[in-house]
């Protein structure tokens, strides 16, 4: 039977027969690992750069020259006596590191370091002589591999366009689409790790990101077929399909003519509630925005108007306005004149208002730095990985089923030319990798200048800046000539001296006072001052891989699969929905309750943390000490694991997961006014107390 609205010179019937081929150039085993593996090498690379080499205080090299300059232009105007280093106004929107990446590698460094030195292991030489040949000998395999998988992604895709009017088949298609996906995924990986690389460089900036621009637009646009493809796996039967495995693919880039084959199969259901149609959407979106956030962070020019217009004028206006209601609802007159019902009372506001709202605020923030950090992005880059890995997969086991349901027909897993091949330059990157490490070190004169770190020459050495303007903005000292993980020791031992003066002596008797104000969490001062954000951080780190893990459950095929292709039986809690994506998002609104949930787990926890830090704060052993982190990350995780239950427990019908949500979030902050009024009784009583032994 014929589809008028295919307007293509091929059987686009799903019910009509059509010929079944095996191609090995696109399902062969050879080049899913050369194309799977390559992703995945290129993450490992990212993710030993980012332990050992990465230093996240070495700022870009544009904002770098632009301090620089600055501080020449600051320099002539000083000795020419025009100005003073007191009086000259310093840009305030100079380049700022990421705390979490700081504090995080500062740790691990430390930790590291100390057990080396327990267990009496020496680092190589090229670790701590030469850590900038260690960092360009990351940083070489990745850009390699990132030129050759764009090159590749897009020749696929272009072979793929051409092979339609061949009746390229549906799960060839498939196939093809997600392996440009390790393309693009390979690319966004080096995207991150070469950042500084290419802000220094514009041709190779513009290159890059035009050849990926392409990509982008040549995947999304062979994804749109994909949205047709409700396959049956097994026994399991999901929404009907517009399409079989064997279908011509180009049958689905006609949008009329697809909405007509699967309208005409399943009349009742709209194509938009179907697993296929809400992957593909998902797939867009995780490709676009990791696109979008790295070309932006790329562009200097691009982030310094967000800064300008978006960042700081938001901070500011936040800033101020959380000043006006600190003055507003905490006085700040002499302590002297203030009788015990104001200062009773002055808690109380302090407790009821000021604290959540203060909550409020450190989560929004630590949420958009860990979003910002480079840990954040690869993160991002391992669950967009892992999605990649999951469809091609299924397609995979797809191929393999329905080939060895067809009489003369083998699978595609025959080792050709064309499947060792790109096994075998799986190696000339591990190969790149190398050469910087077994050669000999530079001549001093000319030694390699770095891909994140440019020099002043002599004749432009300044005196030394003022304490707190120039230094901030322009990092450590020398800092390539320290050891990378001794660095972190360093840095470490010099921030708990930097936390007991400066700075930080308003904040610490703010804390002292268990006065946490507003204008000290919009600056920041937080991460050093507050021991529970570490058991806050890793909770939810932990409950987003969680949600992820449950968006891979319900949103893909992935478990059903995996346990078809192992031959093994498959337990109950595996898949027990008619469709996993229907529960995730259309029947049982799990997604809007996941956008719902984690900010108020986020406040729920941080409000915990400010409401206990005076507690955390007295005198105390180590035994104490470690009392009380066991205690507040069982609470940390008690929180999000209370939300996370409500959300997934599959008995529990959709009104009552809404009701039960707001209801936890209100019980929560109902058993948090009870203590801050117990806390006020209690500590009026002691005064009444203390007043009449004294009278006595």
């Amino acid at each position: 039977m014929s589809i008028p609205a295919c307007p293509f010179n091929v059987s686009c019937d799903i019910d009509g027969p059509h010929e079944w081929e095996s191609n090995s150039d696109v399902a062969g085993l050879g080049v899913l690992i050369g194309f799977v593996g390559t992703a995945y090498i290129a993450f490992a690379l990212i993710l030993i750069n980012y332990f050992v080499a990465y230093d996240p205080e070495i700022p870009p090299p544009q904002q770098k020259r632009s301090i620089e300059r600055q501080i020449r232009s600051t320099a002539r105007r000083v000795l020419t006596g025009t100005e003073t280093f007191t009086n000259t106004p310093v840009n305030p929107t100079y380049w700022i590191p990421n705390p979490i990446d700081v504090k995080l590698l500062a740790w691990l460094r430390l930790r590291t370091t100390k057990v080396l030195e327990k267990c009496r292991i020496a680092l190589p030489d090229f670790v701590t002589a030469r850590p900038e040949q260690f960092r360009v000998g990351f940083n070489k395999p990745i850009l390699n591999m990132c030129d050759a998988q764009i090159l590749t992604g897009i020749s696929i895709l272009t072979s793929g366009f051409i092979s339609l009017d061949n009746s390229l088949s549906s799960l060839h298609w498939k196939m093809i689409v997600y392996l440009a996906w390790f393309s693009c995924v390979t690319h966004l990986s080096g995207l991150t790790v070469l950042r500084r690389h290419l802000q220094g460089e514009s041709w190779a900036r513009y290159t890059r990101l035009t050849l990926m621009l392409v990509l982008l637009i040549m995947l999304i646009v062979a994804m749109i077929p994909t949205a047709f493809f409700n396959w049956e796996e097994g026994e399991k039967t999901a929404y009907i399909s517009a399409a079989n495995l064997d279908t011509p693919a180009i049958c689905f880039f006609s949008i009329d003519c697809g909405k007509a084959l699967y309208y005409s199969k399943e009349p009742e259901v709209p194509l938009s509630q179907t697993p296929a149609f809400i992957e593909m959407l998902i797939s867009q979106t995780f490709i676009s925005f990791g696109f979008i956030a790295r070309s932006i962070k790329l562009s200097m020019r691009l982030s310094d108007r967000l800064h300008r217009n978006i960042r700081a004028p938001l901070a500011k206006f936040s800033h101020r306005q959380l000043q006006r209601l600190e003055v507003l609802l905490y006085s700040r007159g002499h302590t002297s004149t203030r009788t015990n019902a104001s200062s009773d009372l002055q808690s109380l506001r302090y407790g009821l208002i000021i604290r959540p709202i203060l909550a409020l605020v450190i989560m929004f923030r630590t949420q958009a730095e860990l979003f910002n950090s480079m840990l954040g992005e690869i993160f991002w880059l391992w669950v967009i990985l892992l999605w990649g890995t999951s469809k091609l997969a299924i397609a995979s086991y797809n191929e393999w089923e329905f080939s060895s349901t067809k009489d003369h027909v083998s699978p595609s897993d025959q080792w050709e030319f064309g499947q060792v091949l790109p096994v075998l330059l799986l190696v000339a990157p591990l190969i790149t990798l190398l050469g910087p490490f077994v050669s000999e070190p530079a001549h001093p004169d000319c030694q390699i200048q770095g891909m994140e770190q440019t020099q002043v020459s002599d004749h432009n050495a300044l005196p030394a800046p003022e304490p707190g303007q120039v230094q901030r903005a322009e990092g450590r000292p020398n800092s390539m000539a320290i050891p990378l993980l001794a660095r972190g020791a360093s840095h470490e031992a010099g921030q708990r001296g930097a936390d007991d003066h400066g700075d930080h002596v308003n904040t610490d008797r703010a804390f002292e006072r268990g006065r946490i104000g507003l204008s000290s969490a919009v600056s920041g001062e937080y991460y050093s001052n507050m021991e529970w954000m570490l058991p806050y951080l890793a909770s939810s780190f932990v409950i987003i891989a969680v949600h992820i893990f449950f968006l891979f459950r319900y949103a893909t095929d992935t478990f059903y699969s995996l346990y078809l292709y192992l031959e093994i039986p498959e337990p109950e809690w595996v898949y027990p929905y008619w469709n996993p994506s229907d529960y995730m998002f259309t029947q049982g609104g799990v997604f809007y309750l996941v956008i719902l949930t984690y900010p108020s787990a986020g406040q729920a926890i941080i409000l915990l943390g400010v409401t206990v830090h005076d507690w955390w704060q007295r005198p105390h052993g180590t035994f104490d000490y470690y009392r009380r982190s066991v205690v507040f990350w069982i609470m940390a995780i008690v929180v999000h694991g209370l939300y996370a239950c409500i959300i997934y427990l599959e008995a529990i019908p959709l009104y009552w997961k809404f009701v039960s949500v707001i209801l936890a979030t209100l019980g929560l902050y109902v058993v948090y006014a009870v203590t801050c009024w117990i806390t006020c009784c209690r500590s009026s009583n002691r005064r009444e107390r203390r007043a009449r032994a004294t009278l006595m």
